[in-house]
């Protein structure tokens, strides 16, 4: 890996972190911003190749996330379920519906 690359991953960490903080102590949110998602989902993709890698890379980005800052008991299982789906592709649609929105106001 080039420096660029390790640098571009690691603030792709950062916002995939930050996410998840922002999920798990948020009282009234209930699903990602599809920009989240995609910053998760990439997270997941640089380090996991199947569906399960990425699960588990997921899992890592919520212990990291929740040693930053706690959450409860409930929105611990419920930010974990969420990034199962971001890793299982229930979001994909809503990141590639906002890749190509982005591309078309280029």
């Amino acid at each position: 890996m080039n420096l660029e690359h390790e640098r571009k991953i690691a603030n792709l960490q950062e916002r995939a972190v930050n996410a998840i903080i922002h999920f798990g102590t948020e009282q009234h949110k209930s699903v990602f911003a599809p920009s989240e998602a995609a910053d998760i989902k990439s997270v997941m993709q640089e380090y996991g190749e199947t569906t399960e890698q990425q699960k588990a890379v997921g899992e890592w980005l919520c212990e990291y996330a929740e040693s930053r800052k706690p959450f409860d008991e409930i929105k611990h299982r419920h930010t974990l379920g969420e990034v199962g789906d971001v890793a299982e592709g229930a979001y994909d649609w809503k990141i590639e519906r906002e890749q190509r929105g982005a591309k078309l106001s280029l």
